[in-house]
């Protein structure tokens, strides 16, 4: 969003392209808000509609040994996603879009100077880093566990479509305010 955002300052034929992409944003926000749950279309990804209701699971290498079968098992994401080559390609992207914490973390290593000092700092981000990325799922599942674990569920979908919502309202305000005050003649 920031990068489309500098490209409409830059080239206004691409404002609009903003202004889309923060108005299905606060749709969503508001469908997640209103829902309580994502949309059916995403929840089930790019998987076919008979295997979206079809649970994969995952056969250990010696069941297959024991069945007389080597055939390679591959995890439920590449099955539902088409195959093992469209999940790589889609864990590649995902490599390729780090968060802004290892952004920021990179551009400080780069700014060391030299790789050992380089290498400090990204291990020095790693290990601050660790106790969250272990701590977190571990906390995450004792949350989410339970028999009020669906209501948890759908209120936290609703914080984060009102968070989602709050934030796209924002944007869109303070990029359309200016040209809406002006057109109403209110500057």
């Amino acid at each position: 969003m920031g990068a489309v955002a500098a490209l409409s300052q830059a080239a206004p034929a691409v404002r609009p392209v903003w202004t889309a992409l923060h108005v299905a944003a606060l749709v969503w926000g508001l469908w997640l808000l209103w829902q309580g749950r994502q949309p059916l279309w995403l929840s089930t990804g790019l998987r076919s509609p008979g295997q979206a209701t079809a649970t994969a699971r995952l056969v250990p290498a010696a069941a297959l040994a024991r069945a007389g079968s080597l055939q390679p098992q591959f995890p439920p994401v590449a099955q539902a996603t088409g195959g093992v080559w469209r999940a790589t390609a889609a864990g590649a992207l995902w490599v390729a879009w780090p968060c802004g914490m290892l952004q920021s973390a990179l551009m400080v290593a780069a700014l060391t100077g030299t790789p050992g000092a380089g290498a400090v700092a990204m291990g020095a981000f790693a290990w601050a880093s660790a106790p969250g990325l272990v701590l977190a799922p571990w906390l995450w599942r004792r949350f989410m566990s339970g028999p009020a674990a669906a209501s948890r569920q759908r209120l936290l979908t609703r914080l984060g479509g009102a968070v989602l919502l709050g934030a796209s309202g924002w944007a869109l305000l303070h990029g359309l305010g200016p040209e809406v005050a002006a057109w109403c003649g209110l500057t």
